[in-house]
C-alpha cells in the first residue's frame, strides 16, 4: 500500500516537472498576484475611491467568497467618517500645496500693473 502511494507520488510529481520544463504551467510569485488583485479592485472600485484604496489597502483583506474589492466597498460604509477625514486631509493638503506655488514672473508683473499708485 505504502508502496502504491510513492509510486503514484513520484509519478506526479514527474509529470509537474514535465510540465514546468516545457512551459505549460506557468508560475507565480506572490507579488505578481498582489498586483493583480490590487489591479482588480481598482477597477471595480470608483475612481474617487482610489486614494482611499491605497490608504488602507493593508488591511482590507479578501476570501473565497468575497472580492478585495466587495471586501473595500464594505469598510467604506461601516466607516464613513474616516473616509471622509481622509479625503479631507486630502483636500486640505491640496490647497496648502496651491497657496504655497510661487508666481510666475509674468504673473507678478500683472499684479503690479493693476494696483493704482
Amino acid at each position: 500500500m505504502a508502496a502504491v502511494k510513492s509510486a503514484i507520488i513520484a509519478e506526479r510529481r514527474s509529470q509537474k516537472l514535465q510540465r514546468l520544463q516545457a512551459g505549460q504551467v506557468k508560475r507565480r510569485t506572490a507579488a505578481e498576484g498582489l498586483r493583480e488583485s490590487e489591479d482588480a479592485v481598482l477597477r471595480d472600485i470608483p475612481a474617487e475611491l482610489h486614494p482611499i484604496w491605497n490608504k488602507v489597502r493593508g488591511r482590507i483583506k479578501g476570501s473565497s467568497r468575497r472580492s478585495r474589492a466587495e471586501a473595500f466597498m464594505q469598510w467604506v460604509e461601516e466607516n464613513f467618517g474616516e473616509v471622509v477625514a481622509l479625503q479631507q486631509v486630502k483636500q486640505e493638503r491640496a490647497m496648502f500645496k496651491q497657496s504655497r506655488m510661487r508666481k510666475t514672473k509674468a504673473e507678478v508683473a500683472a499684479e503690479l500693473a493693476s494696483v493704482p499708485f
